[in-house]
């Protein structure tokens, strides 16, 4: 969900002005994440001393699926990250695990009687309830779209999924076989798992060029397109995360979100367009005033 407040601040180190893309070509940025710019590089058989091996990729039958989360020592302390393709359609798909029957981020590239790509975030077919319906009231279940980050002829960031140490859960859970657990950032850092898309038969994966950054995924859609996943660890301080406007009512009992956000097990999604032509998401923690 797009509103809830979460132990987060703005980074001092906010870095506007001015960005210097691949080719040298300048645009203005007021980027949300200036320490983790993108830069297509072809992926060596090691990254960061081990084996792409350990990469999650599955395709089976033009499938692709990754599930990711962060946590301490392999349990989960965030949200659980939901990342696949269509099986025989060449559309690509991201939501968190908990609203994943609601909300969803999904880019849906041409086919017969579609001519165009559609890039969407907003509510499912299947999503009901009185928040959903009075959220769809005021404009329909589609609430965002974006233009991708060009990177290099064939190749866009699309989404970059941020979670900051601090709004890790106090009480990780176990995690189970299917979801990979990255190790949690430091309260002062922030992880930033980056996904994007490649031409076809694509065979680089993307890196930070100001930060060290591993391989996540990579696999392909239906159209032999090429999906990358990559993660990198930031200092908080140089990420702008905006403050969040508007806020969502719920249905329930009041007491018992109360309780929940007081045990910081309350959690909330920001979603907001970065100036690179990207979608940020914001994997947080709500707390009581």
């Amino acid at each position: 969900m797009s509103h809830g407040s979460a132990p987060l601040r703005s980074g001092r180190g906010d870095r506007r002005g001015e960005g210097t893309w691949r080719g040298g070509a300048r645009r203005p940025l007021h980027n949300l994440c200036p320490a983790c710019k993108i830069t297509p590089r072809r992926q060596s058989r090691r990254a960061n001393g081990r084996s792409t091996k350990a990469m999650v990729s599955l395709v089976s039958s033009h499938r692709f699926e990754c599930r990711f989360a962060a946590g301490p020592q392999g349990r989960i302390a965030s949200g659980i990250w939901l990342l696949w393709s269509g099986k025989n359609t060449p559309d690509l798909y991201l939501a968190c695990k908990r609203v994943s029957q609601s909300l969803k981020v999904s880019i849906h590239f041409p086919r017969p009687g579609k001519p165009s790509i559609w890039r969407s975030w907003g509510f499912t077919r299947e999503a009901t309830g009185a928040i959903v319906d009075a959220a769809i009231a005021e404009g329909g279940r589609h609430k965002l779209t974006w233009d991708g980050a060009p990177l290099a002829s064939g190749y866009t960031a699309e989404w970059r999924v941020m979670i900051p140490g601090a709004a890790l859960a106090p009480e990780p859970s176990d995690a189970p076989s299917n979801v990979t657990v990255l190790e949690g950032p430091a309260e002062d850092r922030v992880l930033v798992v980056a996904i994007g898309l490649g031409p076809v038969g694509g065979s680089i994966v993307p890196r930070c060029s100001d930060a060290v950054s591993h391989p996540l995924a990579q696999g392909w859609l239906s159209n032999r397109m090429s999906v990358w996943c990559t993660y990198t660890y930031v200092p908080l301080s140089t990420v702008h995360i905006p403050p969040g406007s508007g806020t969502l009512t719920g249905h329930g009992d009041r007491d018992e979100l109360r309780r929940l956000a007081a045990a910081g097990h309350l959690r909330a999604i920001g979603v907001a367009s970065n100036s690179d032509g990207s979608l940020v998401f914001v994997d947080g923690r709500v707390q009581t005033g």
